[in-house]
């Protein structure tokens, strides 16, 4: 598989907020990523409900030290 095979967005969601800035921040940490949150929003279909944090979340490339994403040893 190569880097092409990665999505270029993500929408992140969970129950609190501050789950959010911490999944976005995981992902550029252990996967290498470098990031860009496009948009922040609460979504809920009830009102009286807490809503889902969400943030949409574009995959802007990777750090070039990183091996390959195949799992191949180089």
């Amino acid at each position: 598989m190569s880097t092409s095979a990665i999505p270029t967005s993500l929408l992140i969601t969970a129950a609190e907020p501050d789950q959010v800035s911490l999944l976005v921040a995981d992902l550029a940490h252990l996967y290498g990523t470098r990031v860009r949150v496009t948009s922040r929003f609460t979504e809920s279909s009830d009102p009286a409900a807490p809503g889902l944090h969400c943030a949409a979340v574009e995959i802007v490339g990777r750090d070039p030290w990183l091996p390959s994403l195949s799992g191949a040893a180089a």
